[in-house]
């Protein structure tokens, strides 16, 4: 019953990341997950989370690429899990020993249900390092979880290397209209390509072409540890 009560009448319960990865992970994550909710009446509530969500490499290798997993389930009972992702391989700098990446989100507006339907739990969220790749090419985890990421990589290398080509053969003008042009072929390739619009709004086109130079750069040093896009063609 008391339970019950600070569930129904607080508006935010936090609980801490607990990581269940693999023995040998290569990744230690750690922080908390605060959830929300709000009463809309009619005896109705709209649940959130926000869940500070940090990840340290503390092997002796730097890294690339990661998936993991966060399972989480609200005060009421409600289940939930997302797949988070961090893809270095078109950053200058990688995840070196000892580094730390955010792998937060925020959730607003969530599912709505009706308070009758509700079964208070005690909150938790658990952490699974899925699936590394690492500088040398080796890897950590069940591959089959870095499939995605890296379809993702070479759709994102392909769009950035067409945002090259544009403006090295039509000049800068044609750039700017191709980068608020949607890259239709991939979702993941357009969120990417998204950064790169936000970035020519604020600091002109010139500036903004730097930053695929940049990625291209990064992604032709790294070329061994995927296709390039000249092979998919």
């Amino acid at each position: 019953m008391l339970f019950w009560c600070v569930f129904a009448c607080a508006t935010d319960v936090s609980a801490p990341i607990l990581d269940k990865s693999p023995a040998g992970s290569p990744v230690s994550s750690t922080g908390s997950v605060t959830f929300s909710t709000t009463t809309t009446g009619s005896g109705a509530i709209v649940i959130s989370h926000r869940d500070d969500w940090k990840a340290r490499n503390i092997s002796d290798k730097s890294i690339v690429a990661l998936v993991a997993t966060l399972s989480i389930v609200f005060p009421n009972g409600y289940r939930m899990s997302r797949v988070a992702q961090y893809e270095a391989f078109f950053h200058p700098r990688l995840v070196n020993p000892g580094d730390e990446v955010d792998l937060f989100a925020d959730s607003h507006g969530g599912p709505v249900m009706k308070i009758k339907d509700l079964e208070p739990r005690q909150p938790s969220c658990e952490v699974v390092l899925r699936w590394v790749q690492f500088a040398d090419g080796t890897t950590f985890g069940d591959e089959k979880y870095g499939v995605e990421l890296l379809r993702a990589r070479q759709e994102t290398w392909i769009a950035l290397a067409h945002l090259n080509e544009v403006y090295q053969t039509k000049g800068p003008e044609e750039f700017r209209q191709q980068l608020q042009k949607p890259v239709d072929a991939s979702t993941s390739a357009d969120g990417y390509i998204e950064h790169l619009r936000l970035f020519q709004k604020e600091h002109g086109t010139e500036a903004a072409f730097e930053r695929p130079k940049v990625h291209l750069k990064a992604a032709e040093q790294r070329a061994p540890l995927t296709d390039s896009p000249a092979t998919q063609r």
